[in-house]
């Protein structure tokens, strides 16, 4: 019985050593397991969806369209299915067609967050600011901790003018991840906005403790630094953004009014 079990055509074991593999991140090895399950029953729909995911992972992003497109052809019912070739669809920079995914994802599972957050973030990319704003406020309140969500929504409001709707999703990407750089970075561009000197120098400052490599966010300090009347560490804020980042030419003319 375990010889049995052992076979190549035993279905199960090669799923569950598929599986394994995927999680320890051979995705070669995924792909070659994933590949003979799709020969030996070519009619199952898991077998190609989760071909399409190790090739996903691997970076074959046609061959993994191309998987979940044959697995949602023998189950077109398949949520998770759409909502993995709309990821995919989207890594690729096929925008239009991931949204059409997501959408048909969330028909078919309306109760799903995390397609909502990725419809919500591919809309915005479109510039769609009101959809994307109601697709993540609708991930948020289906799981408040999806990720991304609190943070994409946040980028979302302050580009359309919600300043304090901006601060209120921003502050709740950190709650979820107080590590997040990027999170403090914004919030503290939303709190510039709105006057808010103090507190935007407060997450500046935050941002550069997570993240001392990334130049913006010393600029962005050094900016707030200098309209506060701080000159002497402006100056330096801003020469730290340009020795990370020479070409960072919006950083020059603060520095140099700053020098005066």
């Amino acid at each position: 019985e375990a010889a049995r079990a052992l076979r190549p055509e035993n279905t199960a074991v090669l799923n569950n050593l598929g599986g394994a593999l995927r999680a320890n991140k051979d995705f070669g090895g995924a792909i070659a397991v994933c590949r003979k399950l799709t020969e030996l029953d070519p009619k199952v729909a898991e077998w190609h969806r989760n071909l399409g995911s190790a090739l996903s992972a691997h970076g074959q992003i046609d061959e993994a369209c191309g998987a979940y497109r044959k697995a949602i052809e023998l189950d077109p019912q398949s949520a998770d299915t759409h909502y993995r070739l709309g990821n995919t669809l989207f890594k690729k920079g096929d925008t239009d067609s991931a949204i059409a995914e997501f959408r048909r994802a969330i028909d078919l599972d309306s109760k799903d967050a995390w397609a909502h957050a990725e419809l919500g973030l591919a809309l915005f990319r479109k510039s769609d600011l009101s959809g994307a704003i109601a697709a993540l406020q609708k991930a948020i309140d289906l799981d408040p901790k999806v990720p991304g969500a609190h943070f994409n929504l946040g980028l979302a409001l302050r580009r359309k003018g919600d300043v304090n709707g901006a601060v209120a999703a921003l502050r709740g990407a950190i709650a979820l991840d107080p590590k997040d750089a990027g999170a403090y970075n914004d919030l503290g561009l939303a709190l510039s906005s709105k006057g808010d000197v103090e507190g935007a120098l407060a997450a500046f400052r935050r941002t550069v403790e997570l993240e001392p490599q990334i130049a913006m966010g010393h600029y962005n300090l050094g900016l707030t630094l200098s309209d506060k009347g701080e000159m002497k560490a402006a100056i330096t804020s801003l020469r730290k953004a340009i020795g990370l980042d020479p070409k960072m030419a919006q950083a020059y003319d603060p520095l140099g009014s700053a020098l005066l």
